[in-house]
């Protein structure tokens, strides 16, 4: 049951990522001055290596108030390598001007790339896994202990 609750907890949030990450390919734009562009690398302690990611910091305004976001892709995501994330700063380089893409019902909430990568898919579909494995787990074991052994044969 634990293992259900916890996929079904996932489903639901992954499929918020989802909702909200193909939203944004339909959100307005305004202009963006990006204020910092770099690489971030992180290590968790007791893994070996680094996920790295696009670090940019942006403003941008809505309606006459500015805004600023570090938001870079709906859905974010880091690599192992850096490669992608090198890219990005290179379209991304600071001190430039460049659209962003901003939630009308939540101006402050703002990417640079809408849409997402397909890494957005993962939280649900692990969650219906978990789902499944669950309903499954308790297939089986109601089904053990009705036809197990020292149950009565009808």
């Amino acid at each position: 049951m634990v293992l259900t609750a916890l996929g079904a907890g996932f489903s639901v949030w992954g499929y918020g990522i989802i909702k909200t990450t193909r939203a944004s390919l339909h959100w307005p734009t305004t202009r963006a001055f990006i204020v910092r562009s770099q690489i971030r690398s992180t290590s968790d302690s007791g893994k070996a290596g680094y996920q790295h990611s696009a670090d940019i910091t942006y403003k941008y305004a809505v309606n006459g108030k500015v805004y600023t976001s570090n938001r870079t892709i709906a859905g974010n995501y880091s690599s192992n390598t850096s490669r992608r994330a090198r890219k990005i700063i290179r379209q991304y380089r600071g001190g430039s001007y460049v659209k962003a893409y901003y939630n009308p019902e939540r101006p402050g909430e703002a990417v640079l790339i809408p849409g997402g990568t397909n890494l957005i898919y993962v939280p649900f579909g692990f969650g219906i896994l978990a789902v499944c494995a669950g309903v499954g787990a308790l297939i089986y074991y109601s089904k053990k202990k009705l036809y197990g052994p020292g149950a009565e044969s009808k």
